[in-house]
């Protein structure tokens, strides 16, 4: 089965991706809130740490975790200084014609771990059957090269993915939500961060990534490679309209916090390899959020990095920049994987 067609019956589901942010990094000790689906040893695997080590911290003495329990992560010796932990698990239901191997290339990981992520003696599969995935050798979520083809706005899309239906949130042109993995895995990872804090929270409008195969999109001048997507705010009150509309963000209707921590989730992913590249927001909306996360105790520097405002709407500086027509949603722009060259 051609790696297309694998794209086309992969049913993604993001169980995990944790990033430690600037502060967490420098101080004695992390958390860590359980995702469904994740287990003890995955959660230790991307901590650096072993399965008694996140034990012992949380005075447990079995491997029985529930979804939404706030673990603590000590600093074990595997974790590398600096870095930022990320682990995609996803779930991948089998297709007729799929193999192993296939499935494994198509992932970037290996037929040794498909069988032991899965308890598998050898290599029969069947269709229907859900196969649990760590994408890449490693298991650190390696976004697969050579499906984002040229620029952002003018490009292409191969083998791409489709942002599938998700608790959270809704897709208002599912024939327009393709994308490449990483640009999928990091949508899904946010939203699940966002909720972890506001588990109330009503459903976000994802608006366009890309078609099928990338190229001109009416109403964009980018969006054609798979690495952009619109995403929509959070409110104090569902507007009418919402989420099958982008509706205009004021001080008035905006969850500030809510949507603080949604901009915070995909802003902490820019010193990672595949994370964000840029956003485009709303000048005034990048007032509101500045405020909030200066409130919440975020630094001079890191606000700096983070916000164009307040030092103008043509300032060339900043993750987040001013554009017009973004009053409504944020564009979030992804990078390029390392060392594809079709892609830039």
């Amino acid at each position: 089965m051609s790696r297309s067609n694998l794209a086309l019956v992969s049913l993604l589901t993001l169980i995990i991706g944790v990033f430690a942010n600037d502060a967490s990094a420098r101080g004695p000790a992390r958390s860590h809130i359980v995702q469904a689906g994740q287990t003890l040893w995955e959660i230790a695997s991307v901590y650096g740490c072993g399965v008694d080590d996140i034990q012992g911290a949380n005075k447990i003495d079995d491997n029985v975790i529930q979804p939404g329990q706030k673990l603590a992560i000590p600093r074990c010796k595997g974790a590398r200084r600096g870095t930022v932990p990320q682990l995609y698990i996803l779930t991948h239901l089998v297709s007729e014609g799929d193999t192993l191997y296939e499935i494994a290339k198509h992932y970037d990981t290996s037929v040794e771990d498909l069988r032991s992520r899965n308890q598998l003696s050898g290599n029969m599969i069947k269709p229907g059957q859900e196969l649990r995935i760590a994408v890449g050798k490693d298991g650190q979520g390696r976004p697969i090269p050579g499906q984002s083809i040229g620029s952002a706005s003018n490009g292409r899309l191969e083998h791409g993915m489709q942002l599938p239906r998700g608790k959270g949130y809704y897709r208002r042109r599912p024939h327009r939500a393709w994308g490449a993995n990483h640009t999928i895995y990091h949508i899904r990872r946010a939203i699940s961060t966002v909720r972890s804090h506001h588990p109330k929270l009503h459903d976000v409008a994802i608006g366009d990534l890309s078609r099928h195969d990338g190229g001109p999109l009416a109403g964009h001048r980018s969006h054609q490679s798979g690495r952009d997507v619109d995403v929509g705010l959070y409110f104090k009150k569902v507007p009418k309209g919402y989420p099958r509309n982008f509706i205009r963000g004021t001080k008035r209707n905006v969850d500030i916090s809510a949507t603080w921590h949604l901009i915070e989730a995909f802003a902490d992913t820019a010193d990672t390899t595949s994370g964000v590249a840029m956003m485009f927001l709303d000048y005034d909306l990048q007032k509101l959020l500045y405020e909030e996360a200066k409130a919440n105790g975020v630094s001079k520097p890191r606000l700096r990095k983070l916000f164009q405002y307040p030092r103008g709407k043509s300032s060339p500086t900043g993750i987040i920049r001013h554009e017009p027509g973004h009053g409504g949603h944020v564009h979030v722009r992804f990078k390029c994987p390392p060392n594809d060259n079709n892609c830039y």
